[in-house]
């Protein structure tokens, strides 16, 4: 029985009888035309007053009187109902508290990601043909996030690179230059602190762009 039937199922009992105060009645019967489960308790609770109509108490050698232990019955039943109320109220509270916590997480992640600019480079052309594009290297404890706009490269394969004071090279991946391909988001283990310029390549080696960060 769900929450929104629980005050309904109250009044099925006198609606059969025909108890239930006419002002109580269009409510019920409007629930009850909408909800196939209080429908059908009511249609038991109706044949059941049926049935009481054709009883009668004169014929009866013994007085009625209650099962016995049905009482006890009743008291278990309530109890039993209290504690699947308790279990739900702190189902609902335990899925609210994580829902809670993990929003606040990604808000703190989002806010950390959003409030860092990074380093902000221009990668200029080291050949004809070419623009300028900016790109923007963020701190993170694996190392560099290297974003860059790869819109207005000509269409092939290009691998970004670090570049330390050694003059190696500290790979950030690779990818496929396409029209309105926008911003493209790659990796380098290098940390920022230890990379004096970024660099692109075509798949041959060949550095088409670059950027210098520090001396």
């Amino acid at each position: 029985m769900s929450e929104g039937c629980r005050p309904f199922r109250e009044q099925l009992g006198p609606l059969a009888l025909g108890h239930l105060p006419d002002p109580e009645v269009a409510s019920v019967r409007a629930h009850v035309d909408g909800c196939a489960d209080c429908r059908e308790e009511l249609r038991a609770l109706e044949e059941a007053a049926g049935a009481l109509a054709l009883v009668d108490p004169e014929l009866l050698d013994e007085p009625l009187a209650p099962p016995r232990g049905l009482g006890d019955r009743i008291v278990s039943l309530v109890r039993e109902e209290r504690l699947l109320e308790q279990r739900r109220r702190r189902r609902r509270l335990t899925g609210l508290l994580a829902a809670a916590v993990l929003a606040g997480a990604l808000a703190a992640v989002t806010l950390g990601i959003a409030h860092d600019p990074g380093v902000r480079v221009l990668l200029e052309p080291q050949r004809g043909g070419l623009e300028a594009i900016p790109a923007r290297l963020v701190e993170r404890p694996w190392g560099t996030e290297v974003r860059l706009e790869a819109s207005g490269l000509p269409a092939g394969r290009y691998v970004v690179w670090l570049r330390e004071p050694d003059d190696d090279r500290v790979p950030a991946g690779s990818f496929d230059a396409v029209a309105d391909a926008g911003e493209v988001v790659l990796a380098s283990a290098l940390a920022i602190d230890g990379a004096v310029g970024i660099g692109v390549s075509e798949a041959d080696g060949t550095t088409v762009l670059y950027g210098h960060l520090r001396d």
